[in-house]
């Protein structure tokens, strides 16, 4: 997808899926936006070649966790109308690369607590 897609590298809808328990992640964390933050925001599955957290947190050393899904948020004015989804009651966008998504033989975002995230593409 280039920028010129009007995705602005956001995933279109219809090409990864989110299982049930990937989207109850996004529910939790987009009701701790709104109790928390005066903006308006929107919840991302956010994919990244390489990461990084403290173990155990917040205060132990740098953990690489290597690539993979993390949850973000962005002002939904940043977002475009088109890369919006919503799923079981959930509004999400997802941002992977193509080259990611197209070698995923379900393209699902999953939960699965043995990761770092607890997110993961199947």
């Amino acid at each position: 997808m280039s920028t010129s897609d009007g995705f602005d590298g956001f995933t279109p809808p219809g090409i990864i899926t989110v299982s049930a328990a990937a989207l109850k992640m996004a529910q939790e964390f987009s009701d701790h936006l709104r109790r928390e933050q005066a903006k308006d925001w929107i919840v991302c599955f956010d994919w990244a070649d390489s990461r990084a957290m403290r173990v155990p947190r917040p205060s132990g050393p740098m953990q690489e966790l290597g690539p993979g899904f993390d949850l973000a948020a962005y002002e939904r004015r940043l977002v475009p109308a088109k890369a919006i989804q919503n799923s079981g009651g959930v509004t999400f966008v997802v941002k992977v690369p193509s080259r990611v998504w197209v070698n995923s033989a379900l393209r699902l975002i999953d939960a699965d607590a043995s990761v770092g995230s607890r997110l993961t593409l199947r």
